[in-house]
């Protein structure tokens, strides 16, 4: 049979404790402060000690080598208007002027806001005769020594080769751009 215990009655009932209504504990920093000018000026002092702290951090990290960002204006330029970039796909285009770069590479202007592989990826088509030409995304070095029509869009300009290594400055044919849906 199982034995009752004696009953004890928890300490703050045995001594009757008077009941005290729970205070607001108000922060030091933010007591008597509300949406106010104090608020706002609290909000910037805020803001300010974050951005100095995360850039403190970024320059720590690229002096001791953990990491090297590769920043160009062109770069900066083309992140920051990513998000107000053209949403529809460019038309046809047709290039005007190739110069010799060195091997079978020949190197392009290309119209400025098209994200290139030196940002990210590009979508760039290369189109001789209006057929597709490729691989696309190659090494620099692939489209100088192999050609073959590879290509790379860096930077603002395409470097690529014909499909068959000529000139094509003089083979006749119809280069164009396109983006890639």
């Amino acid at each position: 049979m199982i034995s009752a215990a004696p009953s004890v009655a928890p300490r703050a009932f045995r001594y009757n404790a008077p009941f005290e209504e729970p205070v607001e504990k108000k922060s030091l920093v933010t007591s008597g402060l509300s949406d106010g000018p104090g608020r706002r000026a609290l909000d910037l002092l805020s803001f300010a000690a974050v951005s100095a702290y995360l850039g403190g951090l970024l320059a720590f990290l690229i002096v001791s080598g953990r990491l090297s960002p590769s920043l160009s204006l062109r770069g900066v330029a083309a992140t920051a208007m990513r998000g107000v970039r053209r949403r529809r796909p460019l038309k046809k285009r047709r290039l005007r002027t190739a110069r010799p770069e060195r091997g079978f590479c020949y190197s392009a202007p290309l119209p400025w806001g098209l994200e290139s592989d030196q940002e990210g990826r590009s979508r760039l088509q290369l189109l001789e005769d209006g057929a597709s030409l490729g691989p696309a995304h190659a090494l620099h070095d692939t489209v100088r020594d192999h050609g073959r029509g590879a290509f790379s869009h860096w930077g603002g300009s395409l470097l690529f080769s014909s499909s068959d290594n000529s000139d094509p400055r003089k083979n006749g044919r119809i280069y164009q751009i396109a983006e890639e849906l």
